[in-house]
């Protein structure tokens, strides 16, 4: 470190740095830099040249790798030419006076405390709308101050938990402290005569007064159809029941909010399937009562009764919709209640209420509906084999308006066949209607506890047993018995608690009320029973430390996989530890709990596979000797974990989730990329994310015809095949598809599949058995809940626009560009008319689903796709060939609106990728001699972006398309090559357009493929209603937005060659790939047969720009003429010529040049670089008189001539005798010896020269003195 020329400082005016300084400079160097966030693409003077090379463009230096210019970005030259930088711009800008601030000093009180007030609740006498009226007394109020005021709401205060049901309004005056008062989450009526203030300034004295709306929300003609989610609910029951003598009664009903109102039948209503299979049943005798707005804005209460036809849905979400007309008022209205399963278990999820008032009524809206009330608390709950009862359940809605369900039985998620209540049916009692003595519970809490002081004394005689024989397994084992026994003991006192109320049944009445508790009373038992054996198996997995189950797949050691959990990253929400071998991947999983109301466009799912060095035994070798940027194959490895898992997640989940591979040791056969996806799947299984796992995934190959499943990392290198297979649901459906292969036969890949899937089924069976050990319990997703406002506000867009965007899709007069801006303007206008009716993200989210929606409806409705093709037809291709002279070779493929532009470059075998030895190590890169890379610019897509860097999309796209050409590229071709696939235009299947045109543009560079290849991608539409499918060909990017899979198959007229398969659906079965495959083979025929008429065959002959490469003999002594000064000669050649040179061999040397003429200059520069340094030849054996130039150490320097470079000679040859200094023989600077030439060394190819020979008397001397 030279502190006298540094940046800035005066010559001579300091010294060069002692050692101990130069250390302390260093270190704190490097901690600075270990501070910082390494980005080189951020670092202006970093750029990578053509050689795959690294450069700084401030100080003109050459780097080998990344860790080098880190290392030089620290070092003096890059600081010093820094500083020197920063010196020179701060000298040249010229002086720009800072424009003066404002300095805004804050206001300085001292808090006094809190003011007085007073709080009155109002209401209106003629509507009954509920206000406050808030007075605030500041008598100390500083000068010049007026009271403020703001609403809070409950998420952004911190004193108090949130709770959305409450807000808060603050008032503030200097000096007094602010105060916050709780009023409820409801709507503030900003009506001029509703809401007010006055600050008097007499007597310091701040009024407030405001009223709450009422909340109402007009909808339109149509009640809304099945929502796919749920909301909650509020379902209270009544605090004084009526009397229960029957299922209905016929004399009347109460209620705490409704006066007498008369009942005339008992109603029963029901919902039956498509196979007449019922599924709802409802016995109720159902009343109402309504809030509504007249005209003269006034509100009036309006008491009716529901009696009428039922109809509704089976599916997943069922509802029932009970249509109605009422005498007095009402006509057309219907009452739609909505369920939802969840485990074993149904529950009422939500429920509407559309009404159209009559004329006489004089309601200021004719047609209203009303929406259950948000603030709610669920209660009509119940197993899905029992039948809920309840004497009254009133549903709230908002607003205040009721819905009384008297003596009501209901049950969901039904499988009669007949239309009534079965006579043996179960019925759980609601808590209203439980009356039981005090003598039953007191009975039953008795025989749990000593249930549990059994059980515990049992567990801890048995711990202490395996303790002192010190094996773990005993400990489970003597858990499992526990629970055996603690089950039995639970069926026992079932059986006798059961047994004992129907006696006391028997000897009282029928249909005591003891007789309808008891239901509730086992349920009750159960659940806590069920806790005392989880926490019996939680605490037996902690005394083990993990929980450890074998999978076996094959009949090697090696099949066997292990899964392992409970031991590490317990923090995590889920975590699991999978080996086979001596290689393990841990795999982890935190989500954030989603919120309600969130309607994300995306699930927001990272997967990062981390490499790691420590997992081999070795540290990486760049400059901080760490881990650094992942490199493309940990990328394509999250890729795939990512389209594995994301389809197994439920649609309505928005939860931040993010999933962590990291390799925890890795042997030389392992493949921590299978074990890292069934290590996620582990972990997803054993967390509450409520994902619908597992999944297992295994890897296939085709090892001289033969089906090897998990093959080792040596033996896939004979293999013709590399299939990575993931199913889910024991096997039976197909969830991921990565294939890289030679010509694989469809029969054969059949074969495949079926022996990948029948792997996949003993992995599930072992992450099942570790779930049911030591798995959570699933948290509930609130955006699984109905949004009622957004079903309705599909509905109400489909009613105003629904035909005119079914026209706009079904138009075959559109283009991408056209439908695209017609859809948008649709939307627009759809935003703009229903701005008031919910927020901008929401309507967005609403209108994206409907189109998704109607573009599936029409395709089933049309038997057509949007832009007029057939299922099976593709879209009209156009090819041109060779459109640069200049390029190596060049193809434009286009394909519907989808135009790739595909560049091959050749290339020195020298400019090959060579990945660092720790990728090599780790299996993740090998040395390509082929490349293709995928480019993916924004204005393919009438898109603006300014991301500089490869996303992933591009760099899974690249993988897959180079894998389907690969394998047909010539493995002894002299060029390396790279294949540049520019995307110019996109409407889908771009990758499988990159296959083609990257095809094209080999045949026309002169590659001799084996064969040409096409790609094609393959879509499907499910309708799980009308339990159909489509399957699509060659899917355009709108096709790809609603569908339900992106199967993307290449490959060539005798086999595939590379297959990509993604879903959005959880799995499909493996006949409906096998179809899609049969489907994209008779495409791709078609396409090649289109290729082949535009390129029939490889070019005869390279193209006169293509590179020529050459093999020239120079000797050994030669060549550091050549390479000498680093490398200068060499290099000079190539800055003029553009030819490269390298060591072929010993004694062969290679220029590549960029064509014939430039490689006969850089010849002939060579050759006058060889001329003017040509030394005389000397005669072998032959005798010469040679100057001394230089006495040194360890001989002589000594030139036989002119202009010669100086020879050395040794001290060992200076005479016969042992000689430890030239001087000793009295060798002077200028003296003249004789010396005998004995050629060159073979090795190093410099000059042999003694004089040792000429004192040995023995030895016979050639009599040849030449005097030079």
């Amino acid at each position: 470190m030279d502190f006298q020329n540094r940046a800035g400082g005066k010559t001579g005016g300091g010294g060069v740095a002692s050692w101990s300084d130069a250390n302390v400079d260093r270190r704190e160097r490097l901690r600075q830099l270990a501070l910082e966030t390494i980005d080189l693409q951020k670092d202006p003077y970093f750029m990578k040249n053509h050689l795959g090379g690294y450069e700084c463009k401030l100080c003109l230096t050459l780097h080998n790798n990344e860790g080098s210019y880190l290392a030089h970005t620290q070092g003096k030259k890059h600081q010093s030419n820094l500083a020197r930088r920063a010196a020179k711009e701060a000298t040249d800008q010229p002086y720009m006076p800072l424009p003066q601030q404002l300095k805004v000093e804050p206001k300085k009180f001292v808090k006094i405390g809190r003011p007085g007030y007073k709080v009155t609740k109002e209401r209106d006498p003629s509507t009954g709308q509920q206000a406050l009226l808030f007075q605030i007394d500041y008598p100390e109020i500083a000068e010049g101050v007026t009271p403020r005021h703001r609403f809070m709401s409950a998420y952004e205060q911190k004193v108090q938990p949130p709770d959305k049901r409450w807000q808060y309004i603050l008032f503030a005056a200097e000096p007094y402290e602010t105060i916050a008062f709780k009023i409820p989450s409801r709507e503030v009526d900003k009506a001029e005569d509703k809401f007010w203030t006055l600050w008097n300034k007499d007597t310091k004295q701040f009024f407030m007064q405001f009223a709450f709306r009422f909340d109402r929300m007009s909808q339109h003609d149509e009640p809304p159809p099945p929502p796919p989610s749920a909301a909650a609910a509020m379902i209270r029951p009544s605090p004084v029941p009526p009397p229960m003598d029957g299922p209905c009664f016929s004399v009347g009903c109460y209620s705490s909010d409704a006066v007498y109102v008369p009942i005339i039948v008992c109603n029963h209503y029901y919902v039956t399937s498509k196979s007449k299979d019922t599924c709802i049943i409802l016995d109720s005798n159902i009343t109402g009562i309504l809030h509504y707005t007249k005209s003269d804005n006034s509100t009036e209460q309006f008491k009716f009764n529901i009696s009428g036809n039922a109809d509704g849905s089976c599916e997943q979400t069922q509802y029932i919709n009970i249509s109605f007309n009422s005498s007095i008022g009402l006509t057309n209205s219907s009452l739609i209640i909505y369920f939802k399963r969840r485990n074993d278990s149904f529950q009422i999820s939500n429920f509407t209420l559309t009404v159209n008032f009559e004329q006489k009524l004089n309601a200021t809206e004719p047609r209203y509906m009303y929406l259950m009330d948000d603030h709610a608390e669920l209660d009509v709950s119940t197993s899905i084999d029992e039948a809920y009862k309840c004497s009254e359940v009133i549903l709230s809605f908002r607003g205040g308006s009721t819905i009384n369900l008297h003596n009501a039985r209901l049950i969901a998620y039904a499988d009669f066949n007949t239309t009534e209540f079965p006579g043996n049916q179960k019925y759980d009692i609601c808590q209203l209607d439980v009356r039981t003595s005090d003598l039953v519970p007191i009975v039953v809490g008795i025989c749990l506890a000593a249930l549990v002081i059994a059980v515990l004394i049992a567990y801890l005689i048995g711990r202490a047993r395996a303790k002192r024989q010190g094996y773990a397994s005993v400990i489970l084992d003597d858990a499992e018995t526990k629970i055996f026994h603690l089950d039995r003991l639970c069926e026992s006192l079932k059986n006798h608690f059961y047994a004992g109320s129907l006696l006391n049944n028997n000897e009282k009445n029928e249909e005591s009320l003891a007789g309808r508790m008891l239901p509730y009373r086992v349920r009750a038992v159960n659940a806590f029973l069920r806790k005392c054996r989880f926490c019996l198996l939680l605490d037996t997995v902690k005394a083990l430390g993990s929980m450890q189950i074998d999978a076996h797949i094959g009949v090697d050691e090696r099949d066997i996989i292990r899964f392992e959990a409970g031991h590490v990253a317990r923090l995590a929400d889920g975590a699991a530890v999978v080996s086979q071998g001596e290689t393990s991947v841990l795999a982890t999983v935190v989500g954030k709990q989603s919120s309600a109301g969130d309607t994300a466009d995306f699930m927001p799912l990272t997967v990062d596979f981390q490499q790691s060095a420590s997992a081999i035994g070795r540290i990486p070798t760049n400059y901080l000797r760490r881990e650094l940027q992942r490199n493309d194959s940990d990328i394509l490895a999250s890729r795939m974990i990512d389209r594995s898992v994301r389809p197994l997640f439920s649609k309505h989940y928005s939860g931040e989730t993010q999933i962590i591979c990291k390799p925890l040791a890795i042997d030389d056969d392992g493949d921590p990329v299978i074990l890292g996806l069934n290590a996620t799947s582990a972990a997803l299984t054993l967390s509450d994310i409520p994902w619908e796992g597992p999944l297992g995934a295994v890897r296939v190959a085709l090892i001289d015809n033969e089906i090897v499943v998990n093959p080792s990392r040596k033996n896939m290198k004979s293999s013709s095949l590399d299939l990575i297979i993931a199913g889910c649901d024991y096997g039976k459906r197909i969830l991921m598809i990565d294939m890289d292969g030679y010509k694989i036969e469809t029969g054969k890949f059949s074969e495949c599949i079926r022996a990948g899937l029948q792997a996949i089924s003993h992995l599930i069976q072992a992450i099942n058995k570790v779930k049911d050990l030591c798995g959570r319990q699933k948290r509930q997703d609130v955006n699984g809940e109905i949004d009622i406002d957004m079903i309705a506000l599909m509905e109400e867009m489909q009613i105003l626009c629904g035909n005119q965007l079914y026209d706009i899709l079904t138009n075959i007069e559109h283009d991408k560009l056209s439908r695209d801006r017609a859809v948008s303007a649709l939307g627009d206008h759809m935003f703009e008319k229903l701005k008031e009716r919910s927020t901008p993200h929401k309507l967005r989210h609403t209108f994206k689903n409907l189109v998704k929606r109607s573009l599936r409806d029409a395709l089933f409705k049309s038997e057509r796709r949007c832009d007029g093709r057939k299922f099976d037809e593709l879209r009209p291709v156009d090819i041109k060939m060779d459109l640069y002279k200049k390029l190596h070779g060049s193809a434009l493929f286009q394909r519907g609106q989808t135009q790739v532009f595909g560049t091959v470059t050749f290339d020195a075998p020298s400019t090959a990728f060579q990945p660092d030895a720790l990728s090599q190590l780790l299996g993740a890169q090998q040395k390509k001699m082929f490349m293709l890379h995928y480019q993916f610019p924004s204005f393919a897509t009438t898109a603006i972006s300014s991301s500089l860097r490869t996303s992933r999309r591009e760099l899974g796209h690249g993988a897959l398309a180079e894998k389907a050409l690969k394998r047909l590229i010539p493995e002894d071709f002299p060029y390396c090559i790279r294949l540049a696939c520019d995307v110019l235009e996109s409407n889908g299947s771009s990758s499988m357009a990159s296959v083609c045109a990257g095809s094209l543009a080999l045949l026309d560079a002169g590659v001799q493929m084996e064969a040409p290849a096409a790609g094609i991608a393959m879509g499907l539409i499910i309708d799980e209603e009308r339990s159909d499918y489509r399957i699509l060909t060659d899917i355009n990017g709108l096709e790809d937005f609603a569908g339900d899979m992106d199967f993307k198959v290449a490959g060539t007229m005798s086999g595939y060659t590379a297959m990509q398969l993604d879903l959005k659906v959880p799995g499909i079965k493996p006949e409906m790939v096998m179809e899609s495959l049969e489907k994209a083979s008779n495409g791709l025929k078609h396409l090649l047969l289109i290729m082949e008429k535009a390129q029939p065959q490889w070019r005869n002959h390279f193209k006169s720009t293509v590179p020529v490469h050459e093999t020239i003999p120079v000797a050994i002594y030669k060549r550091h003429i050549i390479f000498r000064s680093g490398g200068y000669n060499a290099k000079l050649i190539e800055s003029e010529t553009g030819a490269k040179i390298s060591v072929e061999d010993d004694t062969n040397i290679s220029i590549f040049a960029p064509n014939k003429v430039k490689l006969e200059e850089a010849k002939m520069m060579l050759n006058k670089m060889f001329d003017s340094e040509s030394e005389r030849e000397l005669v072998f054996g032959a005798m010469y008189k040679a100057e001394i130039v230089e006495v040194l150490e360890h001989g002589v320097l000594v030139t036989l001539h002119k202009g010669m470079k100086p020879i050395l000679l040794k001290n060992s040859n200076l005479d016969a005798r042992n000689v430890a200094h030239a001087r000793v023989l009295g060798f002077k600077t200028g003296q003249k010896i004789i010396i005998q030439y004995l050629g060159r060394d073979p090795n190093t190819g410099h000059h042999r020269i003694s004089r040792k020979t000429l004192q040995s008397a023995s030895l016979p001397v050639q009599n040849m003195y030449h005097d030079i």
